[in-house]
């Protein structure tokens, strides 16, 4: 059986999306780690301090952006009467 019209619009986008999240995040929690190691190994060097804090900060907009994302995703199939 074959999904037509908004089903099948629905379906692609939630596994493209389901792919497309756990990429971002898996990314997201890569920048942080490597962010908060930087922060830690900094040994009082402001700069590296301040590169550690700004990849802890993308990780943690990588991740709402993402999900939020996911949440558009559900709004549109909600919208359009998808199950």
């Amino acid at each position: 059986m074959t999904n037509s019209g908004a089903e099948g619009v629905m379906t692609l986008m939630r596994k493209t999306g389901g792919w497309l999240y756990s990429a971002v995040l898996a990314i997201s929690v890569i920048l942080m780690i490597y962010g908060g190691f930087l922060y830690v190994t900094s040994g009082g060097d402001e700069d590296k301090v301040k590169d550690g804090k700004n990849y802890i900060i993308y990780g943690v907009i990588g991740i709402a952006v993402a999900t939020l994302a996911t949440g558009v995703v559900f709004v549109v199939g909600e919208f359009l009467g998808s199950k």
